[in-house]
């Protein structure tokens, strides 16, 4: 869509050549024109802006800005660009989940790609039946890292879950949180 503001203008302005006129090719010359240009210059750069913010097709240099939104600062950029495609969308979904076991699951599923189990202590109660000291405790296993770290893993796991949640993380079998004392291992 082209702004053309002599079509605006009042009728006792819409014949003043210095405002407005046509050359012969038809383009809008005069006063106005750099206003015309001006405002179809700002369209055609906000006309796209649904695809900058749409992580789906975003710039490559976007993604990672985009995942910032989100609170996702650790995305790897060396990484492929779909895998941080993924990364960003994936937990955008999860958001509604942050904290839950879902949440955490999902979120450690999307980081690793891996199967994983989240065990949680947590329980429904009725209303004043709840013990008055409820241990919150979070088991996690995953079968392995896949593209990501143990370090990743367990920041995502102490910025995901409550702060008042310990856990527990086992990897492939092995015990990875808390470390075990160096007699144990």
């Amino acid at each position: 869509m082209n702004v053309r503001f002599a079509d605006h203008l009042p009728a006792c302005l819409a014949e003043d050549p210095f405002l407005w006129r046509l050359d012969g090719d038809g383009e809008i010359r005069g006063f106005l024109a750099i206003f015309d240009a001006l405002a179809n210059t700002v369209e055609m750069q906000i006309s796209g802006l649904e695809n900058v913010v749409d992580v789906a097709v975003a710039p490559d240099r976007m993604v990672r800005w985009l995942g910032g939104w989100l609170d996702i600062d650790d995305i790897d950029p060396s990484s492929p660009i779909d895998r941080q495609r993924g990364w960003v969308q994936q937990v955008g979904r999860l958001l509604w989940w942050r904290g839950t076991k879902e949440g955490v699951e999902g979120m450690l599923r999307v980081a690793t790609g891996e199967d994983v189990a989240v065990i949680d202590s947590g329980a429904v109660y009725r209303q004043f039946e709840a013990p008055a000291v409820q241990p919150r405790h979070v088991r996690v296993m995953i079968t392995d890292v896949g593209w990501t770290t143990e370090e990743h893993i367990l920041t995502l796991l102490r910025r995901e879950l409550p702060a008042e949640v310990t856990f527990e993380l086992r990897i492939g079998g092995r015990q990875v949180w808390p470390k075990a004392p160096a007699g144990e291992r």
